[in-house]
């Protein structure tokens, strides 16, 4: 199996991660009004479902690459990287990590997009999430994650 170094380092990822605090301040606030329209207005930004976009195009940028040029670096058709930042096309979770891996991301900004993508996050209890964990944590291609979901009799990527 080939092992890989992830390219992209979690130091520069340019979009901010809310911390626990944070959330907690939302949730006060969110509690202390009248109206929710009011604080959807001012804290759109802080729902991870709609940051998808924004958080996939800073990924790309802060890798130096063009959305144009993801399909030659990454297993998925060109068609379908643009229909996913146009809201086109919603990305399936399995698409989001075979994306991922051949962007070379680490796993928390691996997570990251999944959560942007309104995804559950990779959950080592679950055995193919481990499986996929596992290969994102050893530098695995999506071609030697499938061998090892295979022998365990899980569903490929």
């Amino acid at each position: 199996m080939t092992t890989r170094k992830p390219l992209y380092d979690d130091k520069t990822v340019p979009f901010r991660c809310d911390s626990e605090d944070d959330t907690e301040l939302l949730l006060e606030d969110l509690k202390s009004r009248k109206l929710y329209s009011d604080f959807a207005r001012e804290h759109e930004h802080h729902f991870k479902e709609d940051n998808f976009r924004a958080v996939f195009l800073s990924i790309l940028a802060s890798l130096g690459i063009e959305v144009k040029d993801v399909s030659d670096t990454v297993d998925v058709g060109r068609t379908y990287v643009y229909q996913i930042i146009s809201g086109k096309r919603k990305p399936t979770r399995d698409k989001l990590i075979v994306i991922a891996l051949g962007l070379e991301l680490s796993l928390k900004t691996t997570n990251k997009l999944l959560v942007s993508a309104g995804k559950k996050e990779l959950y080592v209890k679950n055995k193919r999430d481990s499986v996929i964990l596992y290969g994102i944590s050893h530098g695995f291609s999506v071609e030697d994650i499938n061998v090892l979901l295979r022998r365990e009799e899980l569903l490929e990527l």
